[in-house]
């Protein structure tokens, strides 16, 4: 019974982390067909194969690029399989468009968590209002009614709060990059 548990607990944590890769999964098999019914296609096979080869997966080791790296073995069989239907590729263009999309992929992450530690840094009225705007989808106007103010006043602290945030990842970039 524990072993089933078990089992079943880390499906589930799998489950989520493909659910979670689609839409970068997706992005980059596109980036590699430039066709939108391939990558679709393909990112269903790629599914299949992440799936059948899930008890493969170490949880806690890099996901992305385990992904990855099916994601581009299934280009390419998908390649050969359909070598008359597709305009040819130069595999050389190919091998480095594959190795810069999987850099960004690592990269977006990093970004993602330098975004995370500068709204971190912001003050909780201006965590609030990006909240607001941003991840819940409140117009400009519904903030400035709530808050008893002009829109435009609203659009420019929303303007003002975004530029520190830029300042602010820009600035860890640089030392992340100074530092590397």
């Amino acid at each position: 019974m524990y072993e089933f548990h078990e089992s079943k607990h880390r499906e589930d944590q799998f489950l989520d982390l493909v659910t979670e890769a689609q839409g970068w999964l997706y992005a980059y098999i596109l980036s590699l067909l430039a066709n939108h019914d391939a990558a679709n296609e393909v990112l269903q096979e790629s599914n299949l194969v992440i799936w059948r080869k899930h008890e493969e997966f170490e949880l806690g080791t890099n996901f992305r690029a385990w992904a990855l790296r099916i994601a581009n073995f299934q280009v390419m069989a998908f390649r050969q399989k359909k070598v008359r239907e597709l305009q040819p590729f130069n595999i050389e263009l190919v091998e480095n468009i594959s190795k810069k999309m999987q850099h960004r992929a690592a990269d977006y992450d990093q970004r993602l968590d330098i975004l995370a530690k500068c709204l971190e840094d912001l003050s909780e009225y201006s965590r609030d209002l990006v909240t607001r705007r941003y991840i819940q989808g409140d117009s400009i106007s519904e903030i400035a009614q709530d808050l008893r103010k002009d829109s435009n006043a609203v659009r420019q602290i929303l303007f003002r709060i975004k530029a520190r945030l830029i300042e602010c990842t820009q600035t860890k970039i640089r030392k992340l990059d100074y530092n590397a």
